[in-house]
């Protein structure tokens, strides 16, 4: 019994020795395979295979429809719906005109920084101009 206990303890420290260990991978590394597992890398992996892009190169929308301009889309375009109503209720031109401007513009207007400035100069301005 002895015997076997102590070969199976020889056998499990020469196992632990050995240069067959499994290495844990690397922050890059791990980014890289998460990467490829989403949507964006499974993306570039078909224009990839397609031949439409090359290998490694970066991913970046076509459009310009990135997170935040969808989100500035949705937020102008709630504000603009309100004031569509309101104008349209309380018969005030000026609320009914920017709610239609706050909905359609973004369908445009592709950079965050300009959609920022108009979604703003159009909320503000019934309140601003008397008409």
């Amino acid at each position: 019994m002895k015997k076997i206990l102590f070969l199976i303890i020889l056998a499990l420290f020469i196992l632990s020795q050995s240069n067959v260990r499994a290495q844990k991978p690397t922050e890059q590394e791990l980014k890289k395979k998460m990467h490829e597992l989403g949507y964006a890398g499974q993306l570039d992996k078909a224009q990839e295979l397609l031949g439409q892009k090359e290998a490694g190169s970066p991913s970046t929308p076509a459009d310009g429809w990135d997170g935040t301009s969808l989100m500035l889309s949705l937020f102008w375009g709630s504000i603009g719906t309100g004031y569509f109503i309101y104008g349209k209720k309380q018969a005030r031109v000026l609320f009914l005109v920017c709610g239609i401007g706050l909905c359609l513009f973004p369908m445009f207007i592709s950079s965050n920084l300009w959609s920022l400035i108009l979604g703003l100069g159009m909320t503000i301005a019934p309140f601003k101009l008397d008409v």
